[in-house]
Parts: C-alpha cells; structure tokens; sequence
C-alpha cells in the first residue's frame, strides 16, 4: 500500500487486495494524514453537520481506564472504524461526566455540547 501526497494537497492512494488488517492500517494512515490538512475537522458538533458525515454506532462497547501517565481513557469500538481512544485531565473526565448527566433530560435531538473544565 502506498499513500503519497501531491503538491496541490491530494492523495494518491495505491493499494491492491485490501484484506481486513490491511484495510485497517489503511483507515488509521488515512486519519492520521488528515489531521494535517486543511480545513481541519470543525471543531463544533454544530458546525460539522453539513460538512462531515456521522456514522453512528448502536450500543457500542466501552472502556474507561487510567493512563500510565496519570490521564483517564475513554475507549469506543466502532465496528467499521475500529477502537478510538480519548485521553483526559481528571477535571476533563469530570466534567464530561456532569455533562453526560444533563443529556438525559433533553428531548430527541438536543444536542449538549461537551466542554473541557478548562475551557468553560
């Protein structure tokens, strides 16, 4: 498999016979690549509506661990995207916990934005 990018920012990608470990070092190169292009992802729920397409996962499994580093982990499996990690301060975790609480009593398409505790 091989990921190049042109001067005008585009990829090529070349790749023959794509089974289920190539296709998933595939899908993390391609992440990876695209936090260095621009326009970066929105930053707001609010704002990536038009522009990104959500794909859902129903009941997903889970993980909450602690870091090595000291950090609290939240791990979600997504069947198509695989794992997907988050790292967080114990004032982050505590505050998207507080704010997972105040979802439940929203009405269906309420959207309750998580903040960091340090950037409230």
């Amino acid at each position: 498999m091989e990921i190049a990018t042109d001067a005008d920012g585009r990829l090529r990608i070349r790749a023959v016979g794509l089974g289920p470990q190539e296709l998933d070092r595939l899908i993390h190169q391609l992440a990876e690549v695209r936090t260095t292009m621009e326009p970066e992802i929105p930053r707001q729920q609010e704002d990536a509506v038009d522009a990104v397409t959500f794909t859902a996962q129903d009941d997903p499994e889970a993980y909450v661990t602690r870091d090595a580093d000291g950090r609290v982990s939240i791990g979600l499996r997504h069947a198509g995207f695989g794992w997907i990690a988050f790292a967080f301060t114990d004032a982050d975790a505590a505050s998207i916990w507080e704010q997972l609480g105040h979802v439940l009593g929203t009405l269906p398409g309420d959207v309750v934005s998580i903040r960091a505790a340090t950037s409230r």
